[in-house]
């Protein structure tokens, strides 16, 4: 689903930018989140990762991720998809 792979890409960014401001490094956080670095790494970078990933590093860093529903859509609306009024 490409709505789902675009919310995870943008995590990731927002993730690594979280990050690399707060000077945290990959083997710091992984000691503490029990994560993998290369798993962090692919998810930073925006390759495809489980949510149970995203949700631990949101509660390391002590974030909370939210949505906002737009009529405007990045990568296109799907065929017979018409938006509530």
């Amino acid at each position: 689903m490409k709505s789902q792979l675009y919310l995870k890409r943008k995590l990731g960014q927002k993730l690594s930018e979280y990050r690399h401001n707060h000077h945290l490094r990959l083997e710091h956080v992984t000691k503490r989140t029990g994560i993998p670095w290369q798993r962090i790494d692919r998810l930073e970078l925006g390759e495809e990762t489980g949510w149970p990933v995203y949700k631990r590093l949101l509660e390391f860093y002590n974030l909370e991720a939210t949505v906002e529903l737009t009529d405007e859509v990045p990568f296109g609306r799907p065929k017979n998809c018409n938006p509530v009024s």
